[in-house]
């Protein structure tokens, strides 16, 4: 059972501010990530002010997501480089 994708506003401008490459690169990692049973255990738990939040890494970029497993449902909360994600300007 393949999870369902939503973006939030402020991941839809970080994904769009980047280079058409990369964009198809993160895109279709979130994908695959989607049709997995655990994408969890693809990415990395978060700790601190994002604690219950998980990352997932595209090379140099980051994917930060909330997992709502009863529903089924991966919700992209920002997208960036590893420098900038975490916390934004």
């Amino acid at each position: 059972m393949a999870y369902d994708i939503d973006f939030s506003d402020e991941a839809n401008a970080d994904l769009y501010k980047l280079d058409q490459s990369l964009i198809l690169r993160i895109t279709e990692k979130i994908i695959f990530f989607a049709q997995q049973p655990s994408p969890s255990a693809f990415g990395k738990i978060l700790h601190g002010k994002l604690r219950g939040m998980v990352r997932f890494r595209v090379g140099d970029y980051r994917i930060v997501c909330l997992l709502d497993r009863e529903r089924r449902i991966i919700q992209v909360i920002r997208i960036g480089h590893r420098r900038d994600v975490y916390f934004p300007t």
